[in-house]
């Protein structure tokens, strides 16, 4: 029997690789094309339809007129007024750089992103660091990921565990608290990466079940104001737009009351900042809106803790750039036939994306994983089995 040389036999592999990797690719490719087929790669009942849809006109390069996201409310305390009296404007996010196209953190500042964790979560955080891993085309020196922890009583084998899989990684933030939601931890976070990196220029909370996209992410933050800054996907889909900064009206926020709800134009604006709030994917803050938050002796710490949080500049009189983007932000569309999510995009079909939600499954990761292969080269599939 003859052999083929070793190195042939390499090629051989190689070939056999890329084919099979083909056939899976174009399957994946069929199979999204297949499950939103005769419909647009979102869903039109979302309530920011024409400013969506003005977004994805520019992002296609068109000359479009009227806001885009991401969508800038500028808020300005007002001289010698009660704590929560703002005057609003509204601002465009400036183009991303061409030089920041092809090298993100060019004038980008340190980006330290917090996701959310507990210390059982070992197989979580595995296949969330894998994705996140990927040798990415272009570097991205100025995003750091961290997975925040409260350890304050863990059993001796899980602390073991934990010490073990962070001195692997050296990715883990241990904070000295007993692992909550909502009693205190997002804000321990905060108050911690405040002290602990101090060369931060922006310092974000994240979900374990969002991929954000690091080289999105020094794009978009290139063209956004580095000051006073919250930016996420606004939970009240920017409705505060139309109600106030329209109106270029002043809003005394400490003194509002119940807040209602109407619907308007085919969205539903809040009449009262009280409940305009980031969703807790992800939002980040530029540091000196955390510094000034962290001064005020008024800050609620307890209760809904996106919610509360978002809120912190507000409770303390801080200017704010409340930058909500409901285009680079979306849900995991999931695989089920039938309507797109209301807050679903097609993947692969977003470029530009910076936060992905909603990945409870292994399925949902592969998912992210195969169209980052797909639509950027960017292959190699995570283990489902823990290493």
């Amino acid at each position: 029997m003859r052999f083929l040389p070793s190195y042939h036999f390499g090629v051989v592999l190689a070939l056999l690789f890329e084919i099979t990797c083909a056939l899976v690719h174009s399957k994946l490719h069929l199979k999204n094309e297949a499950q939103f087929s005769g419909a647009a790669p979102y869903s039109r009942l979302r309530d920011d339809l024409e400013i969506f849809e003005r977004t994805v006109a520019a992002a296609q390069g068109q000359t479009v007129k009227g806001p885009v996201y991401p969508l800038i409310v500028s808020m300005t305390p007002s001289q010698n007024s009660r704590r929560g009296h703002y005057a609003y404007s509204t601002s465009q996010p400036k183009k991303v750089p061409a030089a920041n196209l092809e090298e993100p953190c060019i004038n980008v500042g340190l980006t330290v992103v917090g996701f959310m964790s507990v210390a059982q979560d070992t197989h979580g955080r595995h296949r969330h660091r894998s994705t996140e891993r990927h040798r990415w085309n272009y570097p991205t020196p100025c995003i750091k990921f961290v997975y925040v922890i409260g350890v304050d009583d863990l059993e001796e084998k899980v602390q073991t565990l934990l010490n073990e899989e962070n001195k692997q990684y050296g990715d883990i933030v241990m904070l000295p608290i007993h692992e909550n939601m909502n009693r205190g931890k997002t804000f321990k976070w905060f108050q911690f990466a405040l002290q602990e990196y101090p060369r931060a220029a922006y310092i974000a909370k994240g979900d374990v079940d969002a991929f954000v996209h690091p080289v999105h992410l020094a794009q978009q933050l290139s063209s956004l104001p580095s000051r006073n800054l919250l930016y996420g996907f606004d939970c009240q889909h920017n409705l505060e737009y139309e109600h106030h900064v329209k109106k270029k009206a002043n809003v005394n926020l400490a003194s509002m009351g119940t807040t209602r709800s109407v619907f308007r134009a085919g969205a539903m604006f809040s009449k009262s900042w009280d409940t305009v709030f980031m969703c807790g994917m992800f939002y980040l803050f530029s540091r000196d809106t955390v510094d000034c938050a962290m001064k005020s002796d008024h800050l609620t710490t307890d209760g809904l803790e996106d919610y509360r949080a978002s809120n912190w500049p507000v409770q303390a009189s801080c200017p704010l750039n409340f930058t909500g983007d409901m285009y680079h932000f979306f849900d995991y569309p999931g695989r089920e036939k039938g309507a797109m999510p209301t807050w679903g995009q097609q993947l692969g079909w977003n470029k530009d994306a910076v936060c992905i939600h909603h990945l409870k499954t292994d399925q949902s990761w592969q998912d992210i994983n195969d169209m980052l292969c797909q639509t950027e080269k960017i292959c190699g599939a995570w283990s489902s089995i823990d290493s």
